[in-house]
């Protein structure tokens, strides 16, 4: 293949212990299970679930074939979501058409696992839906803390073809695990790469980006133009990076084993000379080592930084600001499927998040009304205008276009066609592989990238 990675500019590398870990102890599923007594067993019936947890017994009285209670009094259902992005109803409709009395929380997804395992251990009542990231299911499958909703969702497409129609296979094919859907994964972190329109005319670059060559000739033209900035912000410290670090991987074809990377691959080598380069080269500024994602944004946004790797819902942030227009200030483009012209385009990437119905909930058929309820365009849209990324819905989503003006049919067909990364039990291990690496790299690392690629394949070979 080739290649344009040769730096153009000397620079001092500079090494930082910067990286943090991500606190959430999946391992400590195992012990839980352990001291509590007994072992998880399911039993299904005809009409009922019965679900023995452990150091918790609880019986699923919603019948999954008829409405639910016979009783006119509301069933309560509770939900627990992972940001405080709500349709504008809250809920309410769900009462007035379903006699569902639906009330919520907000719980970073960060704890809710943990918080549900003790809650599970000393039997405490848990929420009925919760909403999670796809990536950490397979530990609450493995804990017995979730439905299976095949069942549901079947009787979803029964009763209302109209309303599962306009749901993206993706939702249920991203939530599957082990041939069962144990989440409505509606949501995606889908990352762009943002530019400033105005930068990239004075420094004469075209803001055609179809591979990763051209972004580093991009960024060079943007550095010349502008030799005292640094046009590429990464915020090496924070873990959030590392769903994009990770899509950037999936696009350009990086192969995976589940959700290892082959770093000995052409593809993630490039990728680790394409991050030495842009380092060298002072593209990345060094200091990004200690950044955190606002950082990285602020540096976008106060136009001292060209290009921004970005989730797409970091664009409500830009349509509030005086002066700064979609299209004549910034715009934004589909992240490079290839490293180079030559080389064979990846599969763009996305990662997913979701709801599920929580294992211990009296009332399946009413919680899974909760999910229908997030379907409905009115709803699914306003709780994007309300801070959330765009749904998996193929409705006209109307009304999006306010605060997404960068949801272009070209975005929109990577965002549809974007597949999750398989994932494992101990996701946030391999996950800290992920960040160790990006600081690594952002932080100056010296060596050949496959020496560097030795070095991670083994943390990561480890966790397999």
């Amino acid at each position: 293949m080739t290649s344009i990675l040769e730096p153009k500019v000397n620079s001092v590398n500079r090494r930082s212990s910067g990286a943090i870990a991500r606190t959430i102890a999946i391992m400590m599923v195992l012990g839980l299970l352990s001291a509590a007594c007994g072992e998880a067993a399911t039993t299904t019936t005809a009409g009922a679930a019965e679900t023995t947890t452990s150091g918790a017994t609880a019986t699923t009285s919603g019948d999954t074939t008829t409405t639910g209670s016979a009783s006119t009094e509301p069933v309560d259902i509770t939900v627990w979501f992972a940001r405080d992005y709500l349709p504008d109803d809250q809920l309410a409709s769900l009462l007035t058409e379903h006699n569902v009395n639906a009330t919520f929380d907000v719980r970073p997804s960060d704890s809710t696992f943990s918080t549900l395992l003790q809650m599970q251990a000393s039997g405490e009542k848990m929420p009925d839906v919760i909403e999670e990231d796809a990536s950490v299911i397979p530990a609450y499958i493995q804990a017995g803390l979730l439905l299976p909703l095949d069942d549901l969702v079947a009787r979803f497409e029964e009763e209302d073809p109209e309303g599962f129609g306009i749901v993206h296979p993706a939702v249920w094919e991203d939530g599957t695990y082990d041939g069962q859907i144990y989440q409505a994964a509606i949501l995606g972190n889908f990352e762009v790469l943002y530019y400033d329109v105005e930068w990239m005319a004075e420094a004469g670059f075209e803001p055609v980006l179809e591979t990763w060559d051209d972004v580093l000739e991009a960024a060079r033209a943007l550095k010349a133009a502008r030799p005292d900035e640094f046009p590429f912000p990464v915020p090496g410290l924070t873990g959030e990076y590392t769903n994009g670090f990770l899509q950037q991987m999936r696009s350009i074809g990086v192969p995976f084993d589940g959700p290892i990377p082959d770093l000995t691959s052409p593809p993630a080598q490039y990728l680790i000379g394409w991050y030495q380069t842009m380092v060298a080269e002072e593209l990345i500024n060094p200091e990004s080592a200690e950044w955190v994602e606002d950082d990285s944004r602020g540096s976008f946004i106060g136009r001292r930084a060209g290009l921004l790797m970005e989730g797409l819902s970091t664009a409500k942030d830009f349509v509030d600001i005086p002066d700064y227009a979609y299209g004549e200030q910034w715009g934004a483009t589909i992240m490079p499927l290839q490293t180079t012209a030559d080389a064979e385009p990846g599969t763009p990437s996305i990662i997913p998040r979701g709801l599920s119905i929580v294992a211990t909930t009296e009332h399946p058929y009413e919680a899974s009304l909760v999910l229908r309820y997030m379907f409905e365009e009115e709803n699914a849209v306003s709780k994007a205008l309300n801070g959330s990324q765009p749904p998996r819905l193929t409705s006209p989503m109307s009304g999006l276009d306010a605060i997404f003006p960068h949801f272009t049919p070209e975005v929109k067909e990577g965002f549809f066609a974007a597949r999750a990364n398989p994932t494992a039990d101990n996701i946030y291990d391999i996950e800290q592989v992920f960040q160790n690496l990006l600081n690594a790299l952002v932080s100056g690392a010296d060596g050949a990238p496959e020496e560097i690629a030795a070095e991670y394949q083994a943390q990561f070979d480890a966790l397999r």
